[in-house]
């Protein structure tokens, strides 16, 4: 599966998700158009089929950027230095357990077309059961269930955008670097024509590490050894008449040398 989406071209990944989204909002327009011209309940089965098939084209969008993230975050992992170590493990675990809840929704919004009657009459035996699989606002669980999965999905941004850019710049990138990355991930029918290329560039076969940073050796300059201040000498004042040509007087009233 890396080897299909490290071969893919962007507009190849753009057609199927973009386009597809594009896509499913036309029959969408087109489909509530067409309920309000003519009896809805005499037309029951086929707008059940046109809602399965849209819900089917989302979760085929999902399953795309699913796939795609792995080719980033797993499928780049051999193109990382060899001293950058992330957190494969976490990022394999996120990355299921969101792909857990894309799948919980496809099939609640399909349980949920299906009974929809019953749902929207009260009544019934499944009715509790479309409740908690309507994805209700109001229910406790579905919405811890959506804010787990939007966590995981935040967390798979994060991991690919540091991926990428780590195996670009030949060290561990920071948060800072690949924050760009992160966005263009998030808001994926923008990104996928700046990152797709990247990763194609990464995965061909002429493509060449950068070489590991060199360390910088810090010079430190030593600490000036002062000497200490030197002792003041006490001349006694009677060596303070000292000359070149005589000794000197003993004391400082002698003047018998001078005459």
């Amino acid at each position: 599966m890396n080897r299909v989406f490290h071969n893919a071209r962007h507009w190849q990944l753009f057609v199927l998700t973009t386009g597809q989204l594009v896509v499913s909002l036309i029959v969408g327009i087109l489909h509530t158009a067409w309920i309000v011209k003519i009896n809805y309940e005499h037309s029951r089965e086929d707008a059940l089929t046109i809602n399965i098939i849209l819900e089917a084209f989302q979760f085929f969008v999902d399953l795309v950027l699913f796939g795609w993230f792995w080719s980033i975050g797993i499928g780049l992992k051999n193109k990382l230095p060899s001293h950058v170590q992330l957190n494969h493990t976490l990022f394999i675990t996120f990355f299921f357990l969101a792909l857990a809840y894309s799948v919980y929704d496809f099939i609640g919004a399909i349980y949920y077309e299906y009974f929809w009657d019953d749902f929207k009459n009260k009544g019934g035996s499944r009715q509790m059961s479309t409740y908690i699989l309507s994805f209700s606002n109001l229910n406790p669980f579905v919405l811890l269930l959506t804010l787990l999965a939007t966590f995981c999905n935040f967390y798979l941004f994060y991991f690919c955008a540091k991926t990428l850019k780590s195996s670009e710049i030949g060290r561990e990138a920071d948060f800072s670097e690949s924050i760009g990355y992160f966005f263009l991930i998030w808001f994926h029918f923008i990104g996928l024509w700046i990152i797709q290329p990247s990763v194609n560039r990464i995965t061909s076969g002429d493509w060449e590490p950068p070489a590991a940073p060199t360390p910088i050796n810090r010079i430190v300059t030593p600490t000036p050894i002062i000497d200490p201040e030197p002792k003041k000498e006490i001349v006694p004042p009677g060596e303070r008449l000292k000359t070149i040509n005589h000794s000197a007087f003993e004391h400082d009233d002698d003047f018998e040398g001078l005459l």
